[in-house]
């Protein structure tokens, strides 16, 4: 898939190659996790974590070469993961070297895979998880492959918070080359006027528009009630690539993401 760059790991097995910024967006998602777990523990038994574009499981960053833990194995460690865990991705090779690093890492975690189409993926997976659990669906796209109406699949079951990977970068740059494709991910045809408008309307970037047409098709389709503020991620350069988008059913969800959402990596709080 475009805009994924691999080499051999230490072990032999395919390793994506990212920028630093992947480990701030990862450090939020680390620190969410916890919060997540510990906090509803005594409420939920089962915790399921899904993650539609789970990649090989280990990332390099770009420079230093220096490798650390993906999101599918972030997911799994501390001394109180999730319950339940549902990985897919749509590249053969990284869903079996992803499932050779569980087997050594996390052998006894309950783990289903999936090697198909984010789409059809989201699809299956919402039939399958647990009757009764609480999930994190953590939704890592490229660009914004991922339709709504299959999120919706997901997102239509009462316990299920999300974080979106929100590229509001690759739609404008691209969005007059797919509108269908931006239309079945926003899931709203009509935010092509008002994307237009706010091109000469300096009150509403069109940053702003597009998040809060998302935003609002959670809100009115699938009764989401609670959104953290988008938290952006930003390359070494200081320019933001994208956002990363919470929505919660409860505010308790809220919660977890404000407490985890304030703080960069070294400790300093953000500037939004």
């Amino acid at each position: 898939m475009a805009g994924q760059e691999t080499e051999c790991g230490s072990d032999g097995l395919p390793v994506l190659v990212q920028g630093s910024w992947s480990q701030d967006k990862l450090y939020f998602l680390r620190y969410f996790s916890s919060l997540f777990n510990r906090g509803m523990k005594n409420l939920w038994a089962k915790r399921a974590y899904v993650d539609l574009f789970a990649g090989p499981g280990i990332c390099k960053e770009r420079g230093n070469g220096d490798e650390f833990s993906g999101s599918p194995l972030l997911a799994m460690e501390g001394d109180l993961p999730f319950t339940h865990f549902y990985f897919n991705d749509i590249n053969k090779d990284f869903v079996d070297a992803l499932a050779i690093r569980q087997q050594k890492r996390h052998p006894s975690a309950l783990v289903q895979y999936f090697n198909k189409d984010c789409n059809e993926a989201a699809r299956i997976i919402a039939r399958q998880l647990p009757q009764g659990a609480l999930t994190l669906a953590f939704i890592d796209p490229w660009n914004y492959e991922l339709e709504f109406d299959s999120l919706a699949q997901l997102g239509s079951r009462s316990g299920t918070d999300l974080i979106v990977t929100f590229h509001t970068f690759a739609i404008r740059r691209n969005a007059h080359q797919e509108l269908e494709k931006v239309d079945a991910f926003l899931d709203d045809q009509n935010w092509r006027s008002r994307y237009r408008a706010s091109l000469s309307d300096t009150s509403k970037p069109p940053t702003t528009v597009l998040i809060d047409t998302y935003r609002s098709r959670l809100r009115s389709r699938l009764e989401y009630t609670h959104f953290g503020n988008p938290m952006p991620i930003r390359n070494s350069h200081g320019k933001t690539i994208f956002y990363l988008l919470f929505a919660s059913k409860h505010p308790r969800g809220l919660d977890f993401w404000e407490k985890s959402s304030n703080r960069l990596r070294s400790g300093q709080k953000t500037l939004l």
